[in-house]
């Protein structure tokens, strides 16, 4: 299965490659045709950022929600959010790659800070749910190489379709 990023990045070296080959021996010469490239790179520029601050965004508030239901339920509290955040499909890498960001930030502060007991308690509760997230993810995704493969068209299994796999990400 292809993440959101990873499809990101396909398609937009697909297009690199569209535009290196349209742009030819004109580069980035505009007045003779060429420049294509470049202009590609801005867009994937945007993209990029655009999409890594929503994976911020995305990530910051699961993080409020399982904290959330830390305080107020306990470990029951958090088994429950666990279980609603895997039902949305909340739980991905990408909030694994946040989740560490977010434990490496909070290990430079209980270091600065020169481990006050609160800061070491939120970085505990963290690496926990951190560990918990890598649990539910592995989950998911071994659950997903069990299911049936979509790329058998009538039930030959021999036969794949022409789909590729940014069409496969961009289509689901």
């Amino acid at each position: 299965m292809v993440g959101c990023g990873e499809a990101m990045e396909m398609a937009l070296s697909e297009c690199e490659i569209e535009a290196i080959g349209q742009d030819g021996n004109n580069g980035d010469n505009v007045e003779e045709g060429g420049g294509r490239f470049r202009e590609v790179q801005k867009v994937s520029a945007f993209l990029k950022g655009y999409r890594e601050a929503e994976v911020g965004r995305g990530g910051r508030e699961v993080v409020k929600r399982l904290l959330a239901s830390v305080q107020g339920g306990g470990v029951k509290g958090l088994e429950e959010e666990f279980e609603k955040m895997g039902v949305e499909g909340l739980l991905d890498d990408d909030l694994i790659r946040y989740l560490g960001r977010t434990v490496d930030e909070q290990e430079r502060v209980v270091e600065g800070r020169g481990g006050d007991e609160g800061s070491k308690a939120l970085l505990d509760v963290l690496r926990k749910v951190l560990e918990r997230v890598k649990v539910e993810v592995r989950g998911a995704d071994e659950r997903a190489k069990k299911r049936p493969s979509d790329n058998v068209a009538d039930g030959n299994k021999s036969r794949k379709s022409s789909r590729t796999p940014v069409r496969d990400a961009l289509t689901t």
